[in-house]
This record gives structure tokens, C-alpha cells and sequence, in this order.
């Protein structure tokens, strides 16, 4: 309650001392009849001054009115005061009741935007898994099998009869959801392998969103350039030497083949929209919502991650480095906000370049707030010594 507002004793000092007067008058009008009478020299009591009741009145009338006007003008004054305390309470009761009230509606409403947020972010996560089972690829998968010559044979023949026949076979199995991203990473390290090879040593012209162009937007969208040469040149080996009904080997420019199928087609159709929505689910955590603390953003966005595998992590670290810098340099989602916590040095291509970016991520740290005491951006910082 406000300082003015606080309600003031009724019996100020002024009061007391009118009340305190009234008495006195009251008392007065009892005593001044006898002092007065016995006092022969002011007043002879006798026929003149009339009866003995009319000389008690004349004098006490005169105490008891004051005194009544004294008194009734404190009652008034008195009803005047319980009449203000009684309308300041109901004041105070009612500011209390608009106050509690306004406290009410204002955990309404952040309980509304809570539950909009998180209607709103578990849909987005559902979509997100939508994205992810969606995308596909078909791979040519050989099998052998050996024939046996059943037919009869003399004896000069039996010994060919028992040596089996090989035929091998190509099938197509489609691989679907988080696997397929072990494959993607497969198949830009041989864009990446085929790069550098091009490159040589003129290392200051590198750009790796030229390789990473290759493996997203295909050959075909490519400028023509002698790299564009190179890489159709080493797309048509692959084919011939490993998409054929007898493949040559398991290795391709010394990288173990997990990518088997056409190399370079490009996957901007089923890549594209999942970066984008991705990219702005976690904008949506991060950035605009404010009413979120930092830990809470943490909490939701280490929810999304769950779904992201580590080979998803690293095709999102490779997305960042050739197209998309807004995840990192102009909002920091991949070191402050930890969504590639799950990377692995391991796992990437093993190539001097990706680590300085894997360091230069690490090393950024500028953001706990709070969240825990050893909050590390990548898991493996938990083993360096």
C-alpha cells in the first residue's frame, strides 16, 4: 500500500482535548450551580432570580449546550473518519483484487505463449522427422552365386563338372532416413578428393564450396571449368569400374566405397528443404522467443539434436563451411547453442582444413550462462587432455 494512502488514527491530540473539555464542561455545569449560589456577593438567590430549578438551569444550560455542541460535532466528525477508513479499505481491497487479478492474467498469458511455443516447436520437430524419413537413395547392391554343372558327363569331363559357375547379380536396395547421411558423407569426400587432386599445389585458389557445389547441386549445374572435367571424367571410372556387373574393387581414389550408386547427380531436392527447415526450427528456439532463458533454449534445442546422428552433424558442419555462415559467424547455434555437439574429428574428412574449422568452432566458446559448470561445445572435449 502507498505510503499516502495509509489510513491515520482516528484520536488525534486535538480531539482528546475537546472530549477532554466536553467532560470538564459536563462536570461544570454540575458544580457551577452550588459555587454559584453559596457566592451571596455575585448572586442572591431570592424571588427575583426565580425558582431554585430555573436558577440551575440558567446557569448549567449554558456548560451542557457547549458541551453538546462539542460533542455532536465530534460524532460527526467521528462517522466523517469511519466513513473515510471504510472507503479506503474498500479501495485497498479493491486494487488488491485488479492487482491479483492483473498478476493472474499475466501467468495466463505466459502460460498461453509457453503452450503456443511448444505446440509450435513439437510440430516442427515432427516435420523434422517427416524431412529426415523422406529422404532416400537407391544403391546397386552384387550377389554371387555358383552353378554346378548337373548334366551327365563322362568320365574325362568329371572333374570340369565339379568346378562351379559364378554369376553375379545387381540388385537395388533404397536406403531411407539418418543412414543415408553416411553416404552423402562419402560421396563429398570423393568430390573433395577429386578437388584437391585438381587443385595441386595452387591451394591459395581453395574454395571448398566448389567441391561441396559438386556433391549438392550435381555436375550438371556446374560451371564449365577444368574441375568440371575432372569430376566427370572420374564419375564416368566409378560407373564403369564399380556400377557395372563387375566391379572392380572396394576403393575409389583410395576412399573406401559406401556411396554406391551414381555419383554426382546432386541432392538439392531432397537436402534443401531439410537445411532450411532445420535451420529455422532451431531460429525459432534460439532467437524469437525471447521469453525463453538460456537454459530452456538448451533444453529444446539439445531435444532437436537427439534426432540429428553424428553423420548428420557432419554433413551440417560441411553445409555451414560451404553455404550457410548465418549458423555459425551471425548466430552461433553450432558453438553457443551446440548443435553439432555430437561431431567427431573421426568422422570427418581427413584433411587438414576441416580440422581448423573443427578448432576454430571449439575454441569460440563464449556463451555458458550458467547451464552447467563443464559445458563443453563438442562431446569429445569431455576425453582431451
Amino acid at each position: 500500500m502507498d505510503e499516502n494512502n495509509k489510513q491515520q488514527p482516528i484520536w488525534r491530540g486535538w480531539i482528546k482535548n475537546l472530549v477532554f473539555l466536553a467532560i470538564v464542561l459536563i462536570l461544570l455545569s454540575f458544580i457551577a450551580p452550588l459555587v454559584l449560589t453559596q457566592l451571596k456577593s455575585f448572586i442572591e438567590f431570592n424571588t427575583d432570580t426565580g425558582a431554585i430549578g430555573d436558577t440551575i438551569g440558567g446557569i448549567a444550560n449554558p456548560f451542557i449546550a457547549l458541551a453538546g455542541v462539542i460533542v455532536t460535532g465530534l460524532a460527526f466528525y467521528m462517522q466523517l473518519k469511519a466513513n473515510e477508513i471504510q472507503i479506503n479499505n474498500f479501495q485497498t481491497e479493491l486494487q488488491n483484487q485488479k492487482e491479483t487479478f492483473q498478476k493472474q492474467l499475466e501467468i495466463q498469458k505466459e502460460d498461453n505463449r509457453f503452450n503456443q511455443f511448444e505446440a509450435q516447436f513439437y510440430e516442427m520437430l515432427r516435420l523434422h522427422k517427416e524431412n529426415v524419413n523422406e529422404i532416400e537413395i537407391d544403391l546397386y547392391v552384387y550377389t554371387e552365386n555358383k552353378i554346378y554343372n548337373t548334366e551327365k558327363q563322362n568320365s574325362r569331363n568329371l572333374l570340369a563338372s565339379r568346378s562351379p559357375i559364378t554369376e553375379k547379380h545387381r540388385q537395388i536396395k533404397t536406403i531411407k532416413g539418418r543412414d543415408v547421411f553416411l553416404y552423402f558423407s562419402n560421396e563429398l569426400n570423393f568430390a573433395y578428393k577429386i578437388y584437391m587432386n585438381f587443385l595441386g599445389n595452387r591451394l591459395q585458389f581453395f574454395n571448398f564450396s566448389i567441391p561441396y557445389s559438386a556433391f549438392f547441386n550435381g555436375v550438371s549445374s556446374m560451371h564449365e571449368s577444368d574441375y568440371k572435367i575432372s569430376i566427370i571424367d572420374n564419375k564416368g571410372d566409378f560407373e564403369r569400374n564399380f556400377l557395372n556387373d563387375n566391379p572392380a574393387g572396394t576403393k575409389f581414389l583410395d576412399i573406401e566405397i559406401r556411396s554406391n550408386y551414381t555419383l554426382f547427380e546432386g541432392h538439392e531436392n531432397k537436402l534443401g528443404h531439410y537445411y532450411r527447415h532445420l535451420y529455422h526450427t532451431v531460429k525459432y528456439v534460439a532467437i524469437e522467443n525471447d521469453f525463453l532463458t538460456y537454459i530452456e533454449k538448451r533444453k529444446y534445442l539439445r531435444i532437436l539434436r537427439a534426432q540429428l546422428s553424428n553423420y548428420e552433424q557432419a554433413m551440417l558442419f560441411y553445409n555451414y563451411l560451404a553455404f550457410a555462415p548465418e549458423w555459425e559467424i551471425e548466430n552461433k547455434f553450432l558453438s553457443d547453442f551446440r548443435m553439432i555437439h555430437n561431431l567427431y574429428k573421426e568422422i570427418l574428412i581427413p584433411d587438414e582444413y576441416f580440422m581448423k574449422e573443427y578448432d576454430k568452432i571449439k575454441n569460440s566458446q563464449s556463451t555458458t550462462q550458467g547451464y552447467k559448470e563443464k559445458d563443453y561445445i563438442f562431446e569429445s572435449q569431455k576425453w582431451d587432455f
